[in-house]
């Protein structure tokens, strides 16, 4: 490979670097803005995550327990929770998925750069800004010993 396509290669994976940066800034406002809420218990019962599957609210309608006994609320918080952070999850996933895609398909388009290890690595860490964050989030608003921090009855 001699040095104009060398030069080429970088220009296009510079280039991409650059799109994915912008991009993610677009990307990482809509994640921050996301949550996901599910239902167990015939609706009764409702949880919202955010995007990371953090906890955000959990309401309980106030006839729940006309149809349901104490002793099933947990197991129906649990459920509802367990279903939205599934959802949060594919959602998120679905949010990265095009600039994954251009990364991997950047990548896989310079053969030549592949060989120049540190090279390689710094556009590698470039590239791993694009993927979503598992498992971590912001912390609530409200602080988790909050004794007042109650699940919204509604009507």
């Amino acid at each position: 490979m001699d040095n104009d396509e060398l030069r080429h290669e970088v220009d296009q994976l510079l280039a991409t670097a650059q799109e994915q940066i912008a991009d993610l800034a677009k990307i990482q406002e809509k994640q921050a803005a996301m949550s996901t809420t599910a239902s167990a218990a015939d609706g009764m019962v409702k949880v919202t995550v955010d995007a990371h599957g953090n906890l955000v609210s959990t309401e309980i309608d106030e006839d729940y327990l006309d149809d349901f006994e104490f002793t099933e609320l947990a197991e129906h918080v649990t459920e509802a929770a367990r279903e939205a952070t599934r959802e949060a999850a594919t959602k998120l996933a679905e949010l990265f998925a095009p600039l994954n895609e251009r990364s991997t398909s950047a990548m896989s388009s310079a053969p030549g750069i592949a060989d120049i290890p540190d090279f390689t690595a710094m556009i590698g860490q470039l590239f791993e800004l694009a993927k979503p964050e598992t498992g971590v989030g912001a912390p609530n608003d409200v602080a988790d010993d909050d004794p007042f921090n109650f699940p919204k009855v509604r009507g």
